[in-house]
């Protein structure tokens, strides 16, 4: 979970989608595209069956996007959704028992969860490989620090957690 704290505060960062790590749903279609550039769909717009919010993201070096957010009704379902999408973008690293916040950003960013603020000159897709270039080692690293700090802080919680204790109810 300590990636979905880094991401968005374990879906506290957008009130409401439960987007437990800042998990992009699709591309704006051309129709909708036209309509944001237009200022008649904008950041924070839902689609109408709500599984999704508009928000704007970036590649590097800060190049502006919009794009679709999943969202979801309750915060069970936004991480249930996160961890498979975790899962599917990590390889399963995230579930090694040798996974360290390193191993796991590598794996994240091999296949393409994150892109990271330095700047390289590969291609993004079809798939980034190893061994990594100096810009791509220090995205990873980057991230890997993020991870870690975010770690620290979910062993916290959980250590405070009496285990065995049902979850809270009121957080849905």
């Amino acid at each position: 979970m300590s990636v979905g704290q880094l991401e968005t505060s374990l879906g506290d960062a957008w009130p409401g989608s439960f987007n437990i790590g800042a998990v992009q749903l699709r591309s704006l279609t051309s129709d909708e595209h036209a309509r944001f550039m237009s200022g008649a769909l904008k950041a924070g717009d839902s689609l109408p069956d709500h599984s999704g919010v508009l928000h704007v993201d970036t590649h590097p070096p800060g190049i502006p996007y919009p794009v679709w957010f999943a969202a979801f009704p309750t915060r069970q379902a936004g991480a249930a959704y996160f961890l498979k999408t975790l899962d599917r973008l990590s390889a399963s690293e995230w579930a090694s028992p040798t996974a360290t916040p390193s191993s796991l950003a590598t794996a994240m960013y091999v296949h393409h969860f994150y892109e990271g603020r330095h700047v390289d000159d590969r291609p993004w897709m079809p798939a980034r490989t190893l061994p990594l270039t100096p810009p791509e080692q220090a995205n990873v690293e980057d991230y890997a620090a993020g991870i870690a700090r975010c770690l620290a802080m979910v062993t916290a919680g959980c250590s405070e957690w009496p285990y065995g204790a049902a979850p809270s109810t009121t957080d849905t």
